[in-house]
């Protein structure tokens, strides 16, 4: 069982380390975010009727 512990003890101690960091470094975002970014991508699949850019603040030379 001793033995196990040497395997089991930096195993865990690296998955909470990934963890923290991988949390620590994330980009915090509302749910209003998500939706946005949903209708984005929605608008983006169907095109537009016109042909052009269907929101002027959302075309290519907009950065």
């Amino acid at each position: 069982m001793s033995n196990l512990l040497y395997v089991l003890i930096p195993i865990l101690f690296f998955t909470v380390v990934g963890l923290l960091l991988g949390l620590k470094d994330r980009k915090l975002r509302s749910t209003e975010s998500y939706v946005d970014e949903f209708s984005r991508a929605r608008q983006a699949m169907a095109g537009s009727k016109s042909g052009g850019v269907a929101d002027p603040k959302e075309g290519r030379g907009a950065g």
